[in-house]
């Protein structure tokens, strides 16, 4: 086991372990259900949302994977980090996700847009609305302080594929 976390309300707990899995147990410490697959990795990371419908999972590979309550996938993985996952945490309003990756990097994602299998177009769209809100912070050089988003591919590649 590697990340534990408890939901809001106290009565379980999310684990994140060396086999690749997510589990949920209760709090008397018996595990609820079978557990959950969906990473390629080690699970180094989890988190409940506020509202304790949505658990995030971060995984060795450095993707991240958003689950309900229930343990099924919502949505494709967060794709970005080029590191481990190693932490992540929800805003106080559910709509962030907060994660940090041995690549040094954090990386907030709009947790109410989820990738879909889509058309190419509209997994662009998704894409590109997804950097509007999802600012990399880089561990920058000792007299260098800034945060890069970049929507400019964004627009440039949009506006070709409208014509």
């Amino acid at each position: 086991m590697f990340d534990l976390g408890f939901s809001p309300n106290g009565e379980r707990i999310v684990s994140g372990g060396r086999d690749g899995t997510v589990r949920l147990w209760n709090r008397q410490g018996e595990l609820m259900g079978e557990p959950w697959r969906g990473h390629q990795g080690v699970v180094f990371a989890v988190a409940f949302s506020p509202d304790g419908e949505t658990i995030a999972s971060g995984s060795g590979n450095g993707t991240i994977r958003l689950w309900n309550a229930q343990g099924q996938l919502q949505g494709e993985p967060l794709r970005g980090h080029q590191g481990a996952v190693r932490s992540l945490r929800f805003s106080p309003d559910g709509e962030r996700l907060a994660s940090g990756s041995e690549d040094k990097t954090v990386r907030l994602w709009d947790v109410r847009i989820l990738p879909e299998s889509q058309d190419w177009q509209t997994g662009l769209q998704v894409a590109c609305d997804r950097l509007k809100n999802h600012p990399v912070f880089e561990r920058p050089q000792p007299e260098i302080t800034a945060i890069t988003l970049s929507r400019d591919i964004c627009q440039a590649k949009l506006s070709r594929t409208r014509h």
